[in-house]
């Protein structure tokens, strides 16, 4: 009838199945142990260094004599500086300490010619070992490496905690800084951007010592004494490694945290724009080369006061050595296996 009287026929509704995909989503997000707007690495990244910035700061106010403000966002100053460092900080390190091991180590054949099929060259494939100077020197090499590529966000970070302001407003004002040459004439000025590597050898020298730990150290300490858990090598190794770098750090900390001369008003202008956070602390050594700001030091504390901070930086040198240790540990397995997959 519908045909006759010219009525369009309707179409059958085509059978779909409806796809829950925020179930779906949520199911596996609940596998994964996050949640469908909170992706699990880049949280975790930002969660664990949130929590050990307070840490750092705590560390450069004790260095520099200033004392910790009530002020919870204070804490948490030059947080974006800090995770930029991170980044390329663990990158070089260890793909710079890998690269050096693959270099340094020594390559020895098993017995030949011990059978005549063809298992014997499975037998008598290369085998590699690394000596524990050859794995120190690696270490040593890649940290020194990190410790150049993030010197420019360490004095930034620095100044952000001390005076405030954003990470571009930081590096902008570094930058303007006009700085007095000390035994120069008068108006003999310099730009800035020379305070960006202010510091720079203590710099690379704590980063090199401190990749021993993890590095060289805990895998040194395992091999050694298989009988030990990976907790007790990465304590022993991060509490190393913070006693023997604490007064490196504690010298650049001041020297960062206090790039010019206190009484040169062209500077003073510029770098002090904002009031310092726990007062002006040792800005009294600012200009000072490393000798004498650790001479400085020295003369107004004694000894004791280049490990200044020790507990804070302890703290968070223990629990990176532990991590960086157990990742070091696991990625290092991964790659044996690789290269026993590739023979």
């Amino acid at each position: 009838m519908r045909e006759a009287s010219g009525a369009r026929p309707r179409r059958a509704r085509r059978p779909t199945t409806r796809i829950a995909s925020r179930d779906v989503f949520t199911r596996s997000s609940r596998t994964l142990g996050t949640t469908p707007d909170r992706p699990l690495a880049p949280e975790k990244k930002r969660e664990r260094k949130t929590k050990t910035q307070p840490l750092h700061t705590l560390k450069n106010f004790a260095q520099d004599g200033r004392r910790l403000p009530l002020n919870p966002a204070v804490w948490y100053r030059g947080w974006t500086a800090g995770v930029l460092m991170c980044v390329p900080m663990t990158v070089v390190q260890f793909g710079t300490a890998r690269r050096l091991e693959r270099l340094f180590e020594k390559r020895e054949r098993g017995p030949e010619g011990s059978a005549a099929d063809a298992d014997a060259e499975a037998i008598s494939v290369k085998h590699t070992t690394l000596s524990p100077a050859a794995r120190f020197a690696a270490a040593w090499l890649a940290g020194a490496a990190s410790g150049a590529c993030i010197q420019p966000l360490d004095v930034m970070m620095t100044q952000q905690q001390k005076f405030g302001g954003s990470l571009i407003e930081t590096a902008r004002r570094i930058a303007n800084t006009e700085i007095k040459n000390r035994g120069g004439s008068i108006g003999a000025r310099t730009r800035g951007f020379a305070l960006f590597a202010r510091g720079a050898w203590l710099t690379v020298a704590r980063e090199a010592f401190y990749s021993c730990g993890y590095l060289a150290s805990v895998p040194s300490l395992r091999e050694a004494r298989p009988d030990l858990p990976l907790a007790a090598c990465a304590v022993a190794s991060g509490l190393g490694a913070a006693v023997l770098t604490q007064p490196l750090d504690t010298v650049k900390t001041v020297m960062q945290s206090n790039l010019v001369q206190p009484r040169d008003d062209a500077a003073v202008s510029d770098v002090r724009r904002a009031a310092p956070a726990g007062g002006r602390g040792a800005e009294r050594l600012g200009g000072l080369g490393y000798g004498a700001t650790a001479a400085a030091l020295v003369n107004e504390g004694g000894v004791l006061s280049l490990w200044r901070g020790l507990v804070p930086r302890g703290a968070r040198i223990v629990g990176a050595t532990f991590i960086l240790s157990l990742v070091n540990e696991r990625a290092g397995e991964a790659i044996v296996s690789w290269r026993g997959d590739e023979r």
